[in-house]
């Protein structure tokens, strides 16, 4: 099994960079469309572009406070589910904002990604993690499921709402 490198999610976050750069200077047509990964919530674009904008600041804290509890006896507590009311408040907050206005707080949070998965340790990439569900993820596996994989699912999702 090959391991994910920082400079692979780097990779991968620049090509949904340039994807949602595309995107955030076109308008979306009318209509919602069904958020990637099966939530039954039907959102437009604005909610879209407000979570993006929201996802990865919250993803890398949440990172960020694993690799600080490294070392201590359980894996260190973390993450939400997406009924979150912090999360939807973030997201209401947010969707009637353009998505000029979102994309400066995306590629901020982008270029803390890199910064961050640049600094990791190899034992920093392994630290666990105690996901609310209950289940234990490395950092590694935060990053991309939480935060690489989830803007990949998005950037084809705003995609699809602005094709006519």
């Amino acid at each position: 099994m090959q391991t994910t490198t920082a400079t692979d999610l780097i990779a991968r976050v620049d090509a949904s960079q340039a994807r949602l750069a595309a995107l955030a200077s076109s308008a979306p047509q009318p209509g919602s469309g069904m958020p990637a990964g099966g939530n039954e919530a039907r959102w437009d674009a604005g909610q879209v572009w407000a979570h993006v904008a929201e996802l990865i600041p919250y993803w890398i804290a949440e990172a960020r406070r694993i690799v600080a509890g490294r070392g201590d006896d359980a894996p260190v507590p973390f993450g939400r589910v997406p009924e979150d009311g912090q999360r939807d408040r973030a997201i209401e907050a947010g969707r009637h904002r353009s998505a000029t206005e979102q994309w400066q707080s995306i590629v901020a949070g982008l270029d803390d990604f890199r910064a961050f998965a640049g600094s990791l340790s190899d034992d920093d990439w392994t630290a666990l993690g105690l996901h609310v569900k209950g289940d234990q993820r490395t950092v590694r596996r935060v990053l991309t499921n939480s935060v690489v994989d989830h803007l990949e699912e998005h950037a084809t999702q705003l995609e699809g709402l602005t094709k006519p």
